[in-house]
């Protein structure tokens, strides 16, 4: 599997490529990045305006808060 940063979404593509599944849809994560995993679960995302995880494949997602600081350069 690969996760993957298209205009619209992120994308888990599956399947030899032949299933591609939005797993940000409507989850409010926005410009992405960078994309990390951890496992075959964890998903961390770096978005224009927070850090996101996902601890199952991207199903559901938490977002981490970037604390103090306004804007992340470089994660």
């Amino acid at each position: 599997d690969i996760i993957t940063d298209l205009s619209d979404g992120l994308y888990l593509v599956s399947n030899n490529g032949e299933t591609w599944e939005n797993i940000s849809k409507g989850k409010g994560i926005g410009t992405v990045y960078c994309i990390a995993t951890k496992g075959i679960s964890t998903i961390f995302v770096g978005a224009r305006d927070d850090i996101w995880r996902s601890n199952d494949r991207g199903k559901t997602w938490v977002k981490l808060g970037f604390g103090d600081t306004e804007d992340i350069i470089v994660i």
